[in-house]
Protein backbone atom coordinates (compact mmCIF):
# COMPACT_ATOMS: atom_id res chain seq x y z
CA UNK A 1 0.00 0.00 0.00
CA UNK A 2 1.81 3.39 -0.92
CA UNK A 3 0.36 6.76 -0.20
CA UNK A 4 -0.03 9.96 -2.18
CA UNK A 5 2.62 12.65 -2.60
CA UNK A 6 0.14 14.89 -2.73
CA UNK A 7 -0.80 15.21 0.83
CA UNK A 8 -0.81 18.57 2.70
CA UNK A 9 -0.53 18.97 6.40
CA UNK A 10 -3.90 19.59 6.09
CA UNK A 11 -5.31 16.95 4.06
CA UNK A 12 -5.27 13.52 5.56
CA UNK A 13 -3.31 10.88 2.85
CA UNK A 14 -5.62 9.08 0.56
CA UNK A 15 -4.54 5.47 0.04
CA UNK A 16 -3.77 4.52 -3.48
CA UNK A 17 -5.21 1.25 -4.45
CA UNK A 18 -2.64 -1.43 -4.33
CA UNK A 19 -1.92 -3.88 -7.37
CA UNK A 20 -3.42 -7.38 -5.16
CA UNK A 21 -6.07 -5.63 -4.34
CA UNK A 22 -7.72 -4.93 -7.57
CA UNK A 23 -10.33 -6.86 -8.54
CA UNK A 24 -10.46 -8.57 -11.82
CA UNK A 25 -13.66 -9.08 -13.33
CA UNK A 26 -15.90 -12.05 -13.19
CA UNK A 27 -15.92 -13.67 -16.51
CA UNK A 28 -19.55 -13.24 -17.72
CA UNK A 29 -21.82 -16.33 -17.80
CA UNK A 30 -22.75 -18.00 -21.30
CA UNK A 31 -25.61 -17.44 -22.49
CA UNK A 32 -27.94 -20.40 -23.09
CA UNK A 33 -29.03 -20.28 -26.92
CA UNK A 34 -30.60 -22.42 -29.76
CA UNK A 35 -27.04 -22.93 -31.61
CA UNK A 36 -25.51 -24.08 -28.22
CA UNK A 37 -28.39 -26.33 -26.91
CA UNK A 38 -28.05 -27.72 -30.08
CA UNK A 39 -24.68 -28.92 -30.44
CA UNK A 40 -24.62 -30.04 -26.75
CA UNK A 41 -27.43 -32.03 -27.76
CA UNK A 42 -25.34 -33.40 -30.33
CA UNK A 43 -22.48 -33.43 -28.17
CA UNK A 44 -24.96 -35.42 -25.54
CA UNK A 45 -25.71 -38.17 -28.45
CA UNK A 46 -21.96 -38.58 -29.08
CA UNK A 47 -21.31 -39.33 -24.88
CA UNK A 48 -24.32 -41.78 -25.46
CA UNK A 49 -22.73 -43.72 -28.68
CA UNK A 50 -19.28 -43.75 -26.64
CA UNK A 51 -20.81 -45.68 -24.15
CA UNK A 52 -20.74 -48.42 -25.96
CA UNK A 53 -17.65 -48.40 -26.49
CA UNK A 54 -15.70 -49.98 -23.56
CA UNK A 55 -15.27 -53.55 -23.37
CA UNK A 56 -17.26 -55.36 -20.84
CA UNK A 57 -18.34 -52.29 -19.23
CA UNK A 58 -20.39 -51.51 -22.59
CA UNK A 59 -23.53 -53.85 -21.12
CA UNK A 60 -24.42 -51.13 -18.55
CA UNK A 61 -22.94 -48.08 -19.74
CA UNK A 62 -24.26 -49.03 -23.56
CA UNK A 63 -27.89 -48.85 -22.62
CA UNK A 64 -27.64 -46.24 -19.67
CA UNK A 65 -25.46 -43.67 -22.66
CA UNK A 66 -28.87 -41.89 -23.46
CA UNK A 67 -28.65 -40.58 -19.93
CA UNK A 68 -25.34 -40.16 -19.05
CA UNK A 69 -24.91 -37.96 -22.74
CA UNK A 70 -27.98 -36.00 -21.12
CA UNK A 71 -26.92 -35.41 -18.15
CA UNK A 72 -23.56 -34.76 -19.02
CA UNK A 73 -24.61 -32.05 -22.03
CA UNK A 74 -26.70 -29.99 -19.09
CA UNK A 75 -24.29 -29.93 -16.93
CA UNK A 76 -22.23 -28.40 -19.07
CA UNK A 77 -24.82 -25.70 -20.66
CA UNK A 78 -27.38 -25.76 -17.52
CA UNK A 79 -30.20 -24.67 -19.82
CA UNK A 80 -33.50 -23.62 -19.03
CA UNK A 81 -36.66 -25.25 -20.32
CA UNK A 82 -36.28 -24.83 -24.11
CA UNK A 83 -33.03 -25.66 -23.57
CA UNK A 84 -33.31 -29.11 -21.77
CA UNK A 85 -36.18 -30.21 -24.91
CA UNK A 86 -33.92 -29.31 -27.59
CA UNK A 87 -30.78 -31.15 -26.05
CA UNK A 88 -33.74 -34.05 -25.58
CA UNK A 89 -34.46 -34.23 -29.07
CA UNK A 90 -31.41 -33.95 -30.30
CA UNK A 91 -30.12 -37.11 -28.00
CA UNK A 92 -32.77 -38.69 -29.63
CA UNK A 93 -32.25 -37.79 -32.78
CA UNK A 94 -28.74 -38.68 -33.00
CA UNK A 95 -29.30 -42.08 -31.76
CA UNK A 96 -32.70 -42.68 -34.21
CA UNK A 97 -30.32 -41.23 -37.12
CA UNK A 98 -27.47 -43.88 -36.63
CA UNK A 99 -29.53 -46.37 -36.51
CA UNK A 100 -31.15 -45.19 -39.50
CA UNK A 101 -27.91 -44.61 -41.05
CA UNK A 102 -27.24 -48.62 -40.04
CA UNK A 103 -30.06 -50.11 -41.91
CA UNK A 104 -29.64 -47.52 -44.74
CA UNK A 105 -26.27 -48.85 -45.18
CA UNK A 106 -27.38 -52.55 -44.50
CA UNK A 107 -30.06 -52.01 -47.12
CA UNK A 108 -27.38 -50.60 -49.81
CA UNK A 109 -24.78 -53.41 -49.35
CA UNK A 110 -27.62 -56.07 -50.07
CA UNK A 111 -27.25 -55.75 -53.75
CA UNK A 112 -29.62 -56.84 -56.50
CA UNK A 113 -31.52 -59.42 -54.61
CA UNK A 114 -32.45 -56.68 -51.75
CA UNK A 115 -32.56 -56.89 -47.71
CA UNK A 116 -31.50 -60.10 -45.97
CA UNK A 117 -34.51 -62.03 -44.73
CA UNK A 118 -33.99 -61.39 -41.31
CA UNK A 119 -34.55 -57.66 -42.02
CA UNK A 120 -37.07 -56.30 -40.96
CA UNK A 121 -40.36 -54.49 -43.71
CA UNK A 122 -40.32 -50.76 -44.00
CA UNK A 123 -43.27 -50.37 -41.51
CA UNK A 124 -41.79 -52.52 -39.03
CA UNK A 125 -38.63 -50.68 -39.42
CA UNK A 126 -40.49 -47.25 -39.30
CA UNK A 127 -41.34 -48.61 -35.34
CA UNK A 128 -38.24 -49.28 -34.24
CA UNK A 129 -36.52 -46.78 -35.01
CA UNK A 130 -39.08 -44.61 -33.56
CA UNK A 131 -38.76 -46.72 -30.61
CA UNK A 132 -35.01 -46.14 -30.83
CA UNK A 133 -35.99 -42.34 -30.46
CA UNK A 134 -38.05 -42.72 -27.74
CA UNK A 135 -35.62 -45.00 -25.63
CA UNK A 136 -32.85 -42.19 -26.14
CA UNK A 137 -35.29 -39.46 -26.05
CA UNK A 138 -36.63 -40.87 -22.64
CA UNK A 139 -33.54 -41.80 -20.49
CA UNK A 140 -32.16 -38.35 -21.94
CA UNK A 141 -35.23 -36.52 -20.13
CA UNK A 142 -33.81 -38.50 -17.19
CA UNK A 143 -30.13 -37.36 -17.75
CA UNK A 144 -31.45 -33.59 -17.96
CA UNK A 145 -33.92 -33.81 -15.27
CA UNK A 146 -30.66 -35.36 -13.10
CA UNK A 147 -28.80 -32.20 -14.02
CA UNK A 148 -31.46 -29.52 -13.41
CA UNK A 149 -31.49 -31.46 -9.83
CA UNK A 150 -28.09 -31.50 -9.04
CA UNK A 151 -27.82 -27.59 -10.91
CA UNK A 152 -30.40 -26.45 -7.97
CA UNK A 153 -28.77 -28.30 -5.47
CA UNK A 154 -25.99 -26.48 -5.87
CA UNK A 155 -27.17 -23.10 -6.16
CA UNK A 156 -28.95 -23.28 -2.38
Amino acid sequence: MTLESSATPTQTPVEAPDETSVETPKEAPKVSTVPREIGFGIVGGVVAVACFLPPLLHFVTGPLGPLIGGFLAAQQLKPGVRGRAIIVACVGLVLAGLATAGALAISAFAGSGGPPDWFPKSDTLALILAGVWLYASALAAVGVAASAVFQAKATT
